[in-house]
């Protein structure tokens, strides 16, 4: 359940909060975001390698547009949990026909 939560926490974080504006990251996340993952995270996403902080930075400035994502991301064990150590997000042409 702790890992299906912490998924749930990097789609709003990262993928999914481009395509909605109700989730953007929000005053506050950043003490959120820092307790999901390690200090030395970092991600690709729109094409550019983010370390730390400046993510969320981004996608609070990024205009929100509808788009479909494949993400994958790496997890370490840190005592009794799990931290993100890497996420990759690239973004994925409309299947045929959509």
């Amino acid at each position: 359940m702790k890992i299906l939560c912490l998924l749930t926490a990097v789609l709003l974080f990262c993928g999914a909060s481009t395509a909605s504006a109700a989730c953007r990251p929000r005053p506050g996340d950043t003490d959120k975001f820092h307790n999901l993952v390690l200090g030395s995270f970092y991600a690709y996403d729109g094409g550019k390698r983010w370390e730390g902080d400046s993510l969320i930075e981004w996608h609070r400035d990024a205009a929100p547009t509808p788009t479909n994502w494949l993400e994958s991301v790496a997890l370490q064990r840190q005592g009794n949990g799990w931290k993100l150590a890497s996420l990759h997000s690239t973004r994925m042409e409309a299947a045929p026909g959509k």
